[in-house]
């Protein structure tokens, strides 16, 4: 786990393929503090994809993921938690972490059956991240 306030990235990109290629299972914060101020996201799951990770968004007993599942609005620096389990080191966990997400998927798709959903909730506004976090993030 890393948890380093804002500067995961840097711990990331440090640690190079000797390390990451050892690691199981990474967690890490996503926000707007230290160096994720100028840093992205996709750059880090794109890299952690290409060294065997599939990195899903953590909440209580759910993942929803980000590796293949790329949406702009992902780059909105906001405070959470992302999980990695890497595909080729641990297959069964990979393969447990998955499973979670699809059942995540199925709670959530029967979530909207039962409600009516307000589409224009989900209009994409912009794919400017600065634009985005103008509008989602809390006005002070």
């Amino acid at each position: 786990q890393i948890d380093v306030e804002g500067f995961d990235g840097d711990v990331m990109l440090g640690a190079g393929d000797s390390v990451l290629k050892r690691v199981e299972y990474l967690e890490f914060e996503y926000n707007w503090m230290g160096s994720w101020e100028n840093q992205h996201l996709y750059d880090m799951i794109d890299m952690l994809d290409q060294k065997d990770f599939t990195c899903y968004w953590a909440g209580n007993e759910k993942l929803w993921r980000i590796t293949g599942c790329w949406m702009q609005y992902f780059d909105v620096h906001l405070w959470s938690n992302v999980a990695c389990v890497n595909r080729s080191r641990v297959p069964r966990l990979a393969y447990k972490m998955e499973d979670v997400f699809q059942k995540t998927l199925k709670a959530t798709d029967v979530e909207l059956d039962k409600e009516e959903v307000d589409e224009s909730l989900h209009e994409i506004l912009s794919t400017d991240a600065a634009k985005m976090s103008l509008h989602y993030l809390p006005k002070k």
